[in-house]
């Protein structure tokens, strides 16, 4: 009882992180970023609802993951989770809400240092961690030279 029980918490931080994100982000959604010059490769803005609730989803699983299998890294992983899924909280607003290009990519730059940080982490604590991480810091990574195109471009 007590695993599923963290598995909520878990799911209900990562979704609470992610519901912030979004109430900071959708009117610039919404709003400058339909008008702004983006690079060739930029998804279509349909991708990033069902992209992130897979990351959110599987973020929180594998901290759960992490949470519940003993190791001499797991406190270390935890709170390497709890940083970047406070830049990843913060990127979305800063970037999208508030139109701070260049302190949002500064951001997603830190975001995806911090989930290679957690990932290599989390894979100490439990392999499977590790790996259900790795799709999510290629996205963060993906992310970053996104910003980083927009930056330039306008």
């Amino acid at each position: 009882m007590k695993s599923k029980g963290a598995l909520a918490i878990s799911l209900g931080l990562s979704y609470l992180a992610a519901a912030i994100g979004s109430f900071g982000s959708f009117n610039g959604i919404q709003g400058w970023y339909m008008d702004a010059n983006k690079p060739w490769f930029t998804p279509p803005n349909w991708a990033f609802g069902p992209a992130w609730a897979i990351w959110y989803t599987t973020m929180a699983i594998a901290a759960w993951w992490v949470y519940k299998t003993p190791g001499k890294y797991r406190k270390a992983a935890l709170w390497a989770y709890a940083i970047q899924l406070t830049l990843n909280t913060i990127w979305s607003p800063v970037f999208f809400g508030a139109k701070l290009l260049l302190p949002g990519f500064i951001i997603a730059v830190a975001l995806a240092l911090s989930v290679f940080v957690t990932l290599c982490l989390f894979h100490l604590t439990s392999k499977k961690a590790g790996i259900l991480l790795a799709p999510y810091f290629g996205w963060c990574v993906f992310a970053a030279m996104l910003s980083y195109s927009l930056v330039t471009l306008n």
